[in-house]
């Protein structure tokens, strides 16, 4: 039995600071975000930002973890009813995809960030992505199930489908009309194939 599928309700939370946060990335990126300025935005006093999180970058990787898991989970709701699981993958992936690209906070880190980005894609995999292989493992043995996705192992299989969309995320500022148009249907054709049974 794969991971329980990502869902909205269980990633959206009421969260003041992560809120703050999050306003701060936008207003001024990463390197400028201080733990005095979220405590200010939120209403809270420092002490209570490092009880929750013991330091920034621990509040940076979790207002990354809910945004961007809240993003997934957006797309994947949105091709639930499709009946054919690789079709259904796909079209979810690539919803997924679109979102993350066009998500204010990515595009701000991109833009302004993208050297304290890297490590979150090139060295070790966070909580984010944790999230979206564990999510692409269970629709992988779902569909396998329903032989609509061709054999393999899911685990491998979703680890592949999420380093293909790393590239494109990364260079999400350089697409742009018609590029972005070419490449997201390239990588469609590539994902149909590699899943198709």
């Amino acid at each position: 039995m794969g991971a329980p599928p990502v869902s909205t309700a269980a990633v959206t939370t009421d969260d003041p600071i992560l809120d703050a946060a999050r306003a701060t990335v936008l207003d001024f990126g990463i390197s400028r975000m201080t733990v005095s300025e979220v405590a200010r935005r939120a209403g809270v006093s420092r002490m209570t930002v490092y009880r929750r999180y013991p330091d920034g970058d621990a509040l940076l990787k979790a207002v990354m973890a809910r945004e961007f898991t809240q993003t997934i989970a957006l797309g994947l709701e949105a091709n639930a009813e499709e009946p054919d699981a690789c079709r259904r993958l796909v079209s979810e992936a690539m919803q997924a995809l679109v979102l993350l690209l066009d998500n204010p906070v990515m595009r701000r880190l991109i833009e302004v960030d993208v050297d304290l980005l890297v490590p979150y894609f090139a060295v070790e995999a966070g909580r984010f992505q944790d999230a979206v292989i564990a999510q692409l493992t269970h629709e992988i043995q779902a569909g396998q199930r329903a032989g609509e996705i061709r054999a393999g192992d899911p685990g491998t299989m979703a680890e592949t489908i999420e380093l293909a969309f790393r590239g494109p995320v990364l260079a999400t500022h350089t697409l742009s009309g018609d590029r972005r148009a070419r490449v997201l249907r390239e990588l469609e054709t590539f994902l149909t194939r590699f899943l198709q049974p």
